[in-house]
């Protein structure tokens, strides 16, 4: 039997997902017995192992905090590289890392001083462009989104891993955060917005998509 994580609720129906770490999670209704749960296991196994060997994949292909390791950055990327130097610094296409200290936290450090070099003037870009201008603009590691609008606020919350990402990604999820201003869920009127200011934003939004995995680097 596969190992599974089970969430029991008042739903009614059975379901199963792999989380981004490869698990597997059931939700099933509270009168529902293991016996049954198990079984409906069974009958998805192949659809399971399938997600399950793909998550793996993906976590493989996650770049890594060792000397030569490639890791993306704006579009372009650096080399990984350790050396005498106080605190992560970016110099020719290298990214020096301390030799002492934890590799991840100095790497962490580094990459929310660089969210706020290179996102903000994004946010102030685009701000202008629209008219819809945020209150406040802070950066974070969430673990599962990329950005977040408070619309009561006006407080933006951008993931600071973007910078892994290509500018038209990060102008899309800018973009889509500041429309929240004025259309606070993700109704048909709010999709209309973004592709006004960005006519290919399905696109832009299909192609985030494969940079997910970069959301949980340097944990």
């Amino acid at each position: 039997m596969i190992d599974y994580r089970l969430i029991r609720s008042d739903r009614r129906t059975l379901s199963i997902s792999i989380d981004r770490e490869g698990a597997l999670v059931v939700r099933a209704p509270k009168r529902v017995n293991k016996r049954d749960i198990e079984a409906f296991i069974q009958q998805k196994e192949r659809w399971i192992l399938e997600k399950q060997a793909a998550a793996k994949q993906r976590i493989a292909a996650r770049p890594k905090l060792a000397d030569g390791a490639a890791v993306p950055f704006w579009g372009s990327t650096l080399i990984i590289a350790f050396g005498d130097v106080k605190k992560a610094v970016r110099k020719d296409g290298i990214l020096w890392l301390p030799k002492t200290g934890e590799a991840a936290r100095h790497a962490r450090k580094w990459r929310m001083e660089q969210a706020g070099t290179l996102l903000t003037p994004r946010v102030e870009y685009w701000a202008a462009q629209t008219g819809l201008q945020p209150v406040k603009i802070a950066f974070g590691n969430a673990q599962t989104r990329w950005g977040s609008m408070n619309t009561q606020t006006r407080s933006l919350r951008l993931n600071a891993a973007l910078i892994h990402c290509p500018q038209d990604i990060v102008d899309y999820v800018v973009v889509h955060e500041l429309v929240h201003i004025i259309h606070p869920n993700h109704s048909p009127a709010f999709h209309a917005a973004v592709r006004r200011i960005l006519p290919d934003a399905d696109g832009r939004r299909a192609a985030l998509k494969g940079y997910t995995g970069l959301i949980r680097l340097w944990e």
